[in-house]
């Protein structure tokens, strides 16, 4: 018999997203505990924490502890992205993944404009830090630089396209511009790897 056990630990450095995960968690436990009756099991499985992408280590546990990480429109929110790689990598366990998403600077920024949507731009202190945001983001060329200096060889990145193709008429309807404005890269955490990281570190 083979049991396996999923556990989904979210983290984000604001406390007000925490409490938002933390009250649609609620309403996920609701729908857990209808089917299974095991409410302790869903709240021991799935975590959110106040934390940030470059203390991962002491956050999950130690190295080599993670069997996916999904990072989501992050890297463009940090100073330095190499350094959250790094973390992310040295947490991930060697046959891991890594699933980056994110906003590309190199796309038309009226379509990011569109993508974001207006209500985001009536604050200037929205303006102001939507700006440094856009600013801050790789191009899939750069992001490809940025592995390619962390010792980092298997993944493959292409253009934003997370939608079904079995979607709804209701998602259909919904414009997200992923194609025209993010890219996906997906990468496999190998021995040769390890390898790598240990000769740049010598």
């Amino acid at each position: 018999m083979i049991i396996a056990i999923t556990i989904i630990l979210g983290i984000d450095i604001s406390k007000d997203m925490i409490e938002l995960a933390n009250k649609n968690k609620e309403e996920k436990a609701r729908e857990f505990v209808r089917n299974t009756g095991d409410l302790d099991g869903y709240n021991k499985r799935t975590w959110f924490g106040e934390g940030n992408a470059y203390n991962l280590v002491n956050l999950v546990g130690g190295k080599e502890s993670a069997d996916y990480i999904i990072c989501r429109n992050v890297l463009h929110r940090l100073r330095e992205p190499e350094k959250a790689l790094e973390q992310m990598l040295s947490v991930l366990k060697t046959g891991g993944k890594l699933y980056i998403r994110d906003l590309r600077r190199d796309a038309c920024w009226n379509t990011v404009v569109n993508r974001i949507g207006e209500q985001r731009w009536e604050k200037p202190i929205l303006v102001r830090d939507y700006i440094d945001a856009m600013a801050s983001m790789l191009t899939k060329e750069e992001l490809v630089d940025t592995l390619v200096s962390l010792g980092i060889n298997e993944y493959e990145i292409s253009d934003g396209d997370y939608r079904s193709r079995n979607e709804s008429l209701l998602e259909k309807s919904i414009k997200e511009y992923e194609r025209e404005t993010e890219y996906v890269c997906v990468i496999s955490k190998q021995l040769t790897f390890l390898i790598n990281k240990r000769f740049i570190y010598l």
